[in-house]
């Protein structure tokens, strides 16, 4: 986990914010204490760093990826150089998406999504959002597909599955989760512009909350949990 650096561009949406990133400069209050990005990568050199949603940071940072992409170096507030040659750095951007959801209505989603006409318009905004400078070096711009249903079930399942392994863990009950459970958070969670993103909280909204009062009515009566689908309903069975 130390290894892994990920940084919420959209907490660095000030005009000051870049200071939190690599430490104030000397005379300003916090200059010994360095910053959030400097401070990590210098502890931890092979390292990931994740700028996540990097289109919310402020332009004043894009000074710091100049340095990192094209030295290799970020010099820290108090004039100290941070290796990021050992460093692979990846920034998430929503840019486009907007343009690629209008796009999508004129179209239709099946037919844009693998046309280059997408591509182009995420280019476009990318290129909007970014100075040539720092796009002319980045090694790769991918762009991803949306989810289709069989992908967002594969991640329903997984999240079904940390949910068993956490309530096994902490109470030796086990939960078994009928093929229509899947289906039906899956259909919850249908809206191309959001992705996989609310799939937790639908998880936790049906499933999660009602377990919860299951497992206080029963604390220590209960072994196995059946969660299925009955009259489009959630439902649990004590087995």
């Amino acid at each position: 986990p130390q290894a892994f650096i990920r940084i919420d561009c959209s907490e660095y949406s000030e005009q000051h914010a870049h200071a939190r990133l690599i430490g104030s400069p000397p005379g300003y209050v916090g200059y010994n204490e360095g910053g959030v990005l400097v401070n990590r990568v210098g502890a931890n050199p092979h390292c990931v760093v994740v700028f996540d949603e990097v289109e919310k940071a402020h332009p004043n940072t894009h000074q710091i990826f100049l340095q990192m992409l094209e030295e290799g170096t970020v010099q820290s507030g108090a004039g100290i150089d941070i290796s990021f040659k050992n460093a692979i750095v990846i920034m998430t951007s929503n840019s486009g998406a907007r343009e690629a959801r209008d796009l999508s209505k004129r179209c239709g989603f099946s037919r844009v999504q693998t046309s280059g006409d997408l591509r182009t318009a995420f280019r476009g905004a990318i290129e909007e959002s970014f100075n040539p400078e720092i796009l002319g070096r980045i090694d790769e711009i991918l762009i991803f597909n949306a989810l289709t249903e069989t992908d967002l079930k594969r991640i329903c399942r997984l999240q079904l599955d940390e949910l068993t392994e956490r309530v096994k863990d902490l109470y030796g009950i086990q939960l078994q989760f009928s093929s229509g459970v899947k289906h039906f958070l899956v259909k919850h969670c249908a809206n191309q512009q959001y992705g996989a993103r609310p799939l937790r909280g639908i998880i936790k909204y049906y499933i999660t909350r009602k377990l919860a009062r299951q497992l206080l009515a029963r604390p220590h009566k209960v072994k196995v949990i059946k969660v299925g689908i009955k009259k489009g309903e959630i439902t649990f069975s004590i087995l």
